[in-house]
């Protein structure tokens, strides 16, 4: 007991409740057997490691400081498509603080993170508060308040899911950062023009409207130098294709992998960016331009079975020379 009172005398109350709540939903799943890690979404969940420069050859960044990913089960998350105000109000809200920011999530209606908020730390301060950062990726709370966090003028995100975006609402409270959701209605054109002058634009639609959306926004906004994507060749794409080429920037890639072959899918993933890059310059009329990415560093999170890791790749665009 003496050990739980030093942890707890340590931290504050919103991370003291996130502790008892995480707790409390971890039995409430496992209450017919708690000797025995359920058969149904078995996860191992773990701190985070990076790959050494000398097994990858590129910078590394330094693991997240104090922080515990999640450790309930995530075998079943429950749907539903339109929760009213009560639903929000009556669900069981978790909250974590990585890097000094607050997190709500609702662990009953969301997936679990498998890594931990992959660190921000390659921007220079003054590149990031004149540049806007996008996540395309699912469950963009923990990456789009890890922008704002670091000085980003504006971030973008998308995502479908109602528990995402109210999550990210509680937390952008918490945090005291200004927030706008836009639900995709062409329609309100007037409210998102206003929206822009918000830290923080959540979109509640699928990522295969980012791309034509930021080409509509993109005078209105500072130059993109930070893209979060999936490992999808659509979100890939369009990661690539956000980026501001007269800048180049930086592409967050959230894949998982064999343990045994993360190395060369890393290295193949940087080479289909490298085409993808080479071609776009291509059609803006750069024919002997060749760019050339390079992987900045590999985050290793939790893994998803027996075998297969979570990562977080990070590559490096460099600028198109006119």
């Amino acid at each position: 007991m003496e050990s739980w009172g030093n942890l707890l005398s340590n931290l504050e109350g919103d991370e003291i409740e996130g502790i008892f709540q995480s707790v409390s939903d971890h039995r409430l799943d496992n209450s017919a057997d708690t000797t025995r890690p359920s058969l149904d979404g078995v996860r191992h969940d773990s701190g985070v490691s990076v790959i050494s420069a000398k097994e990858e050859g590129t910078k590394t960044a330094p693991s997240p400081q104090n922080t515990t990913p999640s450790h309930e089960t995530s075998g079943s998350v429950v749907a539903k498509a339109s929760p009213t105000r009560e639903d929000f109000d009556n669900a069981l809200w978790v909250t974590t603080k990585v890097n000094g920011i607050t997190q709500y999530r609702a662990p009953r209606y969301t997936t679990s993170p498998t890594t931990n908020p992959p660190h921000i730390t390659i921007l220079n301060p003054s590149i990031a508060k004149e540049s806007t950062a996008i996540d395309l990726s699912t469950s963009p709370s923990s990456f789009a308040l890890q922008c704002a966090s670091v000085g980003f003028f504006k971030t973008l995100c998308w995502d479908t899911n109602p528990w995402n975006i109210e999550g990210l609402k509680r937390s952008c409270v918490k945090n005291e950062w200004n927030l706008q959701i836009h639900h995709g209605d062409d329609r309100q054109s007037k409210r998102l023009r206003s929206s822009l002058r918000s830290k923080i634009v959540a979109f509640v639609e699928g990522q295969d409207s980012a791309s034509s959306r930021v080409e509509k926004m993109r005078d209105q906004l500072p130059p993109i130098r930070c893209v979060r994507c999936e490992d999808s060749s659509t979100s890939q794409a369009t990661a690539a294709a956000a980026l501001d080429p007269a800048l180049g920037g930086w592409i967050y890639v959230q894949a998982a992998f064999g343990t045994e072959f993360v190395i060369s899918s890393a290295n193949q993933i940087r080479g289909e960016f490298e085409e993808m890059i080479n071609i776009l310059d291509n059609k803006r009329g750069f024919w002997e331009a060749v760019r050339r990415p390079r992987i900045e560093y590999i985050q290793r999170g939790g893994s998803y079975a027996a075998g297969v890791v979570s990562c977080v790749i990070v590559i490096y665009i460099p600028p198109l020379r006119i």
